[in-house]
């Protein structure tokens, strides 16, 4: 058989999950695909599960957990095709899914499109995302409905096609971002190299439940790991990735959202696990991320006005609830929005 495409898994502790993906997957239309498992230190036999199922398939065991980014890096070293298709552990594949991904890859073998993004339903939100763009504060933000467009500003790692001919020499995951935008980082730098990510709307995969500790699905409580990670990788990646004049223009937008963040964490009531916590390890990497920063801005060919703009802001279904969460984001949409226009008028012209 012919093999096109590699699909990699990248799993942690996900065997409730295992049953209805790898069916999803042996039951694929398109069959001249390579499967590679990326595991990273399950502890509920996950890996055992993975072995015994009978897929043609290859399982990589990691000894420890090392974080999606670094699973996700072992599978663009790994592959052995053109193209590489990156899935989550909790999604459930379209029968069709690969062959569209596919098909519009090969169409698009000579254009600068290197990423294809299947539609998204959230099955556990009871929604559906056609992937998204990128807010100038270094947010994501996910289109809800079809956008005008097929070209997309951001997508998330959820079983997107990579065709790695044309991916940028040295583009991977950040390892140090461990998860939580470091898919908004890899997409984000894949567009400031001149690469574009497009929609395939006809390829669908189904999104699941999430990973505890690490997701937010349902219930007021909320994850200090996840609070921690989210913090501290928001602010690494606007040092990283932003030139300085557009840090420096955008400073008092970040403060504002850095002080609603204060806030958020101090009524989530994971201040000090999350913030605190966050705020310190920004500093333990802060020499590094200058280190990528300096190479990142060195190689860069397209600039922020180019590649942000403004949005609504964005936050996983239940965890803004009360109304006067709700009015304080609107309050922030309403300065940003306004702060976005002036500086199109007077820099971005």
């Amino acid at each position: 058989m012919d093999i096109k495409v590699t699909v990699c898994v990248i799993t942690y502790n996900c065997i409730k999950y295992l049953p209805v993906l790898l069916d999803s997957i042996r039951n694929s239309s398109f069959k001249y695909f390579r499967l590679l498992f990326v595991d990273n230190n399950s502890s509920d036999g996950t890996v055992e599960y993975l072995e015994n199922y009978e897929l043609e398939k290859t399982v990589i065991k990691l000894p420890e957990n090392t974080g999606h980014s670094y699973a996700a890096n072992i599978a663009l070293k790994e592959c052995t095709t053109r193209y590489l298709i990156l899935m989550d552990h909790d999604t459930i594949a379209h029968e069709d899914l690969f062959r569209n991904l596919y098909l519009e890859a090969e169409r698009e073998k000579d254009s600068e499109f290197t990423v294809f993004a299947p539609k998204i339903v959230d099955k556990s939100r009871n929604e559906t995302y056609f992937g998204g763009e990128f807010h100038y504060i270094g947010k994501t933000y996910t289109n809800r409905e079809m956008p005008d467009s097929p070209e997309l500003g951001m997508i998330s790692s959820t079983s997107p096609l990579v065709d790695l001919e044309k991916l940028p020499d040295d583009l991977t995951f950040d390892e140090d971002l461990f998860i939580y935008w470091n898919d908004a980082d890899f997409f984000y730098r894949l567009r400031a190299f001149g690469r574009k990510i497009k929609l395939v709307p006809e390829a669908v995969v189904v999104h699941l439940g999430g990973t505890k500790d690490y997701s937010h699905r349902t219930g007021s409580e909320y994850s200090p790991v996840r609070a921690f990670y989210v913090a501290r990788n928001h602010r690494l990646f606007v040092i990283k990735n932003y030139s300085l004049m557009s840090i420096l223009i955008f400073m008092p937008c970040f403060l504002l959202y850095e002080l609603y963040n204060i806030a958020f964490c101090l009524k989530k009531k994971v201040f000090i696990k999350g913030y605190l916590r966050s705020v310190v390890d920004t500093f333990r990497l802060l020499l590094t991320t200058i280190k990528k920063r300096s190479a990142f801005q060195e190689a860069r060919k397209i600039a922020e006005k180019d590649l942000v703009g403004w949005y609504r802001l964005d936050y996983t279904p239940g965890v803004i609830v009360t109304e006067l969460e709700k009015r304080s984001i609107r309050f922030l949409d309403q300065i940003f929005k306004r702060y976005f226009l002036l500086v199109k008028t007077v820099f971005w012209k």
